[in-house]
């Protein structure tokens, strides 16, 4: 998605006629054969893997911020250098949401405790908490790098990220296209890249 984005030098709004042009394929073509391997879970293929080896093996790799936050120092240990983190220009932010499913077999009973569980995960202690396994917190009135959580990984985040840090509030991101958007997306990439 990020990649198509860059193509087409756009933040929203593509389009599945964007999505079935040559060149764009060509562009994303560059990326994709320069591909060493990649892993089928994300997690064990950051910690088996990329930090099992030395850093010549993979000069670059992408994964979620909080797995380059919190392995830093197994990293630091295997690697003897930190991971640095970098940023693309134009990012996107995952929100897997917390759905409440309002059907008829499900009981009051079970609404009722989705909702305290949501409201558990929202409150402040919570998301204070989050922030110690990298995850940034949804409420906007908890500081990234606030200094009195005890081992909060996004503390080290400005000597890590060289470049510059993702800031939420004044980062260009790009829209997650509608799903049939993302579909086609998919389609495409599985029509250019058939063997996983």
């Amino acid at each position: 998605m990020l990649m198509t984005y860059s193509y087409t030098s756009r933040t929203q709004r593509l389009s599945s006629s964007q999505l079935s042009d040559s060149r764009l394929w060509n562009y994303i073509g560059v990326f994709e054969s320069a591909v060493n391997e990649f892993g089928l879970s994300s997690g064990t293929y950051f910690t088996d893997t990329v930090i099992a080896n030395p850093p010549s093996a993979h000069a670059i790799t992408m994964t979620y911020e909080n797995l380059a936050l919190e392995y830093q120092s197994q990293a630091q240990q295997s690697q003897q250098e930190p991971l640095l983190i970098y940023y693309p220009g134009l990012n996107a932010v995952s929100n897997h949401p917390f759905a409440i499913l309002d059907a008829p077999w499900v009981s009051d009973e079970q609404k009722t405790a989705a909702m305290q569980f949501r409201d558990f995960l929202l409150g402040a202690d919570q998301q204070r908490q989050a922030l110690t396994y990298g995850f940034r917190p949804s409420d906007p009135s908890i500081q990234l790098a606030d200094p009195s959580i005890k081992n909060n990984p996004f503390a080290q985040l400005s000597r890590l990220a060289p470049d510059h840090t993702f800031d939420l509030r004044n980062d260009p991101r790009a829209n997650v296209p509608s799903g049939d958007i993302v579909d086609a997306l998919i389609t495409q990439w599985g029509n250019h890249y058939p063997n996983p």
